[in-house]
């Protein structure tokens, strides 16, 4: 029997050669706890590093785990995160759980305790944290330095938007403040607040409207703005016109440089202004001289009458009667006696002058250029009985006889010597003024060539002769 050095049968030994590494088991020999069986001695498992017991020089069935083996496919190996060194498992770098043989390159990290790796080889703290000096866990840098995202040992080089680095920690931005954890806005903490620690107000935001002073420790709306929700709003932009309001629609005053009024709490359009599609006051266009109010640019509507101007059938404004514009103003006319149709007197006053074919009203109802009687306008320039006189654009009178005219054939004769037709004509009534100035020619229409009529007036009666170039028949 391999090993047995006494028996007391060939198959029952009672003593085995344990220079040889055998021990005795139930009659028999075998190799001892960590070695295997070579021929007729038993070789140490050693041969394979880290294995405690094998069945050869190349199976492994157990590993020392007390030095950090393990089995792996019949042979022992280190366990994460370590590494053979001179037969040893040896540690892996600090956070590095898969290294390989040289222990210089990692492959895997211990992200259980903040580690990640870095460029593919090494494993590093993650950022936003930092390994202490001996340590293999990494810590947050906000245990040390508030709001910080990045940072070493002993600075932050890093910072939560929006604090900034302000020497080797964080500090919170202009409008911000620190809560301990967090930057906070100030306008969250006061309304239109721009600077402040925690409780305080400092400063306010005027780019948002809001007053530099602060009122009782806040900021208030500046001047002609009124607080809308959160923000300062303009008075302007929320009633058209306005300067100054204590409320989104009760305006205190206009914007006069606008050109705006005050007028039962309206803001309105001054004089010589009119309100546009963008509700801006617009001037009525310089043309529009003595215009106070208008429908647009170039359409007045009424015109200022204190300084004697009318409104003319054009939407345009003109000088009243008797007034003669100068410049942009209306003068009187008896101040140079300029005005047309106007003239100095024999006392010297400045007056109408009848017979100059300018009709001034009210003091002319007429005036046809001339002061003769029984033409429809007298002497003095009134209208004559049974006339009617229009008067023009250009001030000019043409007065026309307004009675009904009888006119009656009495008798027709021809001429037995010439080629002259006379016809007699009754009138009703008598003694028509201005007849002679009618034009006789369109008192008959014949289908014959008549020439013009000679014609002989009485107080009744028309005598008109007609001549004519050919043979009357009938």
């Amino acid at each position: 029997m391999v090993g047995c050095v006494d028996c007391t049968s060939n198959t029952a030994c009672t003593s085995c050669n344990s220079a040889q590494n055998f021990e005795l088991g139930a009659g028999v020999c075998a190799c001892a706890n960590g070695y295997y069986p070579s021929g007729s001695t038993c070789l140490s498992c050693s041969v394979i590093t880290g294995c405690l017991a094998c069945t050869d020089a190349s199976t492994c069935t157990s590993c020392d785990t007390i030095n950090l083996f393990q089995p792996s496919a019949g042979v022992c190996s280190c366990i994460d995160g370590f590494y053979l060194l001179s037969g040893n498992c040896a540690p892996c770098p600090v956070g590095c759980t898969i290294c390989d043989s040289t222990g210089s390159t990692c492959s895997a990290c211990d992200t259980t305790n903040g580690f990640t790796l870095n460029g593919g080889t090494s494993c590093g703290c993650a950022v936003g944290t930092y390994l202490p000096i001996g340590g293999t866990t990494c810590i947050s840098c906000t245990a040390i330095f508030s709001m910080c995202l990045e940072c070493t040992l002993s600075s932050c080089i890093n910072c939560q938007s929006p604090a900034t680095v302000s020497g080797t920690t964080c500090a919170c931005s202009v409008g911000y403040y620190n809560d301990t954890l967090s930057c906070q806005t100030c306008s969250g903490q006061f309304l239109g607040c721009s600077q402040c620690t925690l409780g305080a107000c400092s400063a306010c935001d005027t780019t948002l409207n809001f007053a530099s002073a602060l009122v009782g420790g806040n900021c208030v709306c500046q001047t002609n703005f009124i607080m809308v929700g959160s923000t300062c709003a303009a008075c302007s932009s929320l009633i058209t016109g306005c300067a100054d309001c204590s409320a989104p629609t009760i305006c205190l005053t206009c914007d006069g440089t606008l050109n705006f009024t005050m007028e039962n709490g309206n803001c309105l359009c001054t004089s010589s202004n009119f309100l546009n599609a963008t509700n801006n006051c617009q001037p009525c266009v310089t043309a529009l001289i003595g215009c106070d109010t208008c429908a647009d640019s170039a359409t007045c509507t009424s015109c200022l009458t204190a300084s004697q101007f009318i409104l003319l059938g054009d939407n345009t404004c003109g000088c009243a009667p008797t007034f003669v514009p100068v410049g942009t103003s209306c003068i009187s006319c008896f101040v140079s006696c300029v005005c047309y149709g106007y003239q100095f007197d024999s006392a010297g006053l400045c007056t109408s002058f009848c017979s100059d074919n300018i009709t001034i009203s009210p003091t002319e109802e007429c005036d046809d250029g001339n002061l003769d009687a029984g033409d429809g306008c007298s002497p003095t320039c009134t209208t004559e009985a049974n006339y009617t006189c229009v008067v023009d654009s250009l001030l000019q009178s043409s007065c026309s006889y307004n009675q009904r005219v009888s006119i009656s054939l009495i008798s027709t004769i021809k001429s037995p010597n010439s080629n002259q037709l006379t016809f007699n004509l009754a009138l009703e009534p008598a003694n028509i003024p201005n007849l002679p100035t009618l034009n006789f020619s369109q008192l008959f229409s014949t289908s014959i060539p008549l020439g013009s009529p000679s014609f002989v007036l009485s107080s009744d009666v028309l005598e008109l002769t007609y001549s004519y170039n050919q043979s009357l028949h009938g």
